[in-house]
């Protein structure tokens, strides 16, 4: 029994020698005093502590960080409305925890870092509205943690990074005042089927949803203008994703291993300028996509293995400079593709192995330079193609492996690379209306080559 008369129970941080530190016997607590305060590592290691409760009169001013960790016996606590903040890792790991009650007049604003990590059998939790930040971690390694929700009208503002990273949340509504969803926030929450986000957030971190597997739909409010790295990779049952229109920049692997996502929208009044390296690569599922015009880059294995991929198209004003490398590797549906005039560079690998791709044509005046090695290597289907004038350089093995009957050369064409050409079994005749520098093997060691000028002058 805590006296009404005393107000501070004694804790020092880091030295973990708080008043009644790992008393192995001490079962419960009853608080009587007023204006109480709790030091850190007070209670930390009491394992048999079941019970600790509040007399109608009593209140509890702050608990120190640590204060209740690892009490690993304790089933309950009650947090009175003079309470202010949780510090981090008050509960942590306390194992056997399973009700969390706010008093209905809660004046808590804070819950640090780790206060409730590794709760192993609380199941819900419900946020007072006076809470205005959730620290990093703070939830962290709840298995059984299935519901989330927050007493309107909240106040909360701030979810860091790791809050709920792991937990088995099945759907979770977000308060209208959260600006952003921090990195990890809900990554690897298996079990979150719909979450709802409000109009206020602008940003989606890194990882933010990655590896929720269970997710079919999402909502992305007008409001974000960022989609971070890794934002829902891993989302397996994700079907289907709107992009709004201020989204400026979507980044490394945002939606990569999406298997089951069918179609990404774009609407008409885009602002996205940039999609990062691997963005959809491995997203199985995906037919067709139509960027906006406003997109002036995407990254290296940015539609890589989409193997359902039979439709990309890039419009008639599109700024994009480089198609970068491996950007449509192994896209083995994709039929047809339209380089815009605005590129200059084909990177290496670009349309790699994709097999159905029959027919590659350039917009004009194309403003192509070079395209680089292994760019086109085995498009078995690919049986003519028409380079554009200004191309200088096809680089090694650009071509290889391909079922080229028919090329045309343009008159600017400089330099072809070591078996650029080689294993096109079908060709056998080319013409050219320059003198190009033909490197070893360039062709197969069959063909005719004819040239168009006065190879004297």
């Amino acid at each position: 029994v805590i006296d009404k008369s005393v107000t501070s129970i004694n804790g020092e941080y880091n030295q973990k020698n708080g008043s009644f530190c790992e008393c192995k016997s001490l079962k419960r607590i009853e608080i009587n005093s007023q204006n109480l305060q709790i030091g850190c590592y007070a209670f930390h290691k009491c394992k048999s502590l079941i019970n600790i409760s509040f007399n109608n009169h009593s209140s509890l001013i702050s608990i120190g960080e640590y204060a209740f960790c690892e009490c690993s016996s304790l089933k309950k606590i009650f947090i009175p409305s003079s309470l202010i903040s949780i510090q981090s890792h008050t509960f942590m790991n306390c194992s056997c925890l399973t009700q969390v009650i706010f008093d209905i007049h809660s004046s808590l604003t804070s819950i640090e870092k780790c206060a409730f990590n590794g709760c192993n059998l609380l199941s819900h939790i419900s946020i007072p509205p006076s809470v205005v930040s959730i620290k990093s971690y703070a939830f962290s390694n709840c298995p059984s943690l299935t519901q989330i929700s927050f007493m309107k009208p909240s106040l909360l503002s701030t979810i860091e990074s790791n809050a709920f990273i792991g937990c088995p949340i099945e759907q979770i509504e977000i308060p209208p005042l959260v600006t952003m969803i921090n990195e990890n926030t809900f990554m690897n929450c298996s079990r979150l089927k719909m979450i709802t986000l409000p109009s206020s957030v602008t940003l989606i971190g890194d990882c933010a949803f990655k590896c929720c597997s269970s997710l079919k739909n999402i909502n992305i409010p007008v409001s974000v203008t960022t989609i971070g790295k890794k934002a829902f990779r891993k989302c397996t049952l994700l079907e289907e994703i709107s992009i709004p229109p201020f989204v400026k920049t979507i980044k490394f692997k945002a939606f990569s291993k999406c298997v089951s996502l069918k179609e990404v929208l774009f609407v008409s009044n885009s602002n996205l300028e940039s999609i990062g390296d691997g963005c959809f690569k491995y997203c199985s599922s995906l037919q067709k996509v139509s960027l906006p015009f406003s997109v002036c880059s995407f990254g290296k294995s940015v539609f890589s293995n989409c193997s359902s991929l039979k439709q990309f198209l890039l419009g008639n004003e599109s700024c994009i400079k480089q198609i970068e490398d491996s950007a449509f590797y192994e896209c083995t549906s994709l039929e047809e593709i339209t380089i815009p005039s605005s590129v200059i560079s084909i990177g290496e690998f670009a349309f790699s192995h994709c097999s159905s791709l029959h027919l590659v044509s350039f917009e004009y005046p194309s403003s192509l330079k070079e395209i680089k090695y292994e760019a086109f290597r085995g498009c078995s289907s690919l049986y003519k193609i028409i380079f554009p004038e200004n191309l200088v350089y096809i680089h090694s093995r650009a071509f290889y492996g391909c079922s080229l009957a028919e090329v045309i050369f343009p008159s600017s064409i400089n330099i072809i690379g070591d078996e650029a050409f080689d294993k096109c079994t079908f060709l056998s005749e080319i013409e050219f209306y320059c003198k190009p520098k033909i490197n070893n093997n360039s062709f197969p060691s069959s063909i005719r080559i004819n040239y168009r000028v006065n190879t004297n002058s």
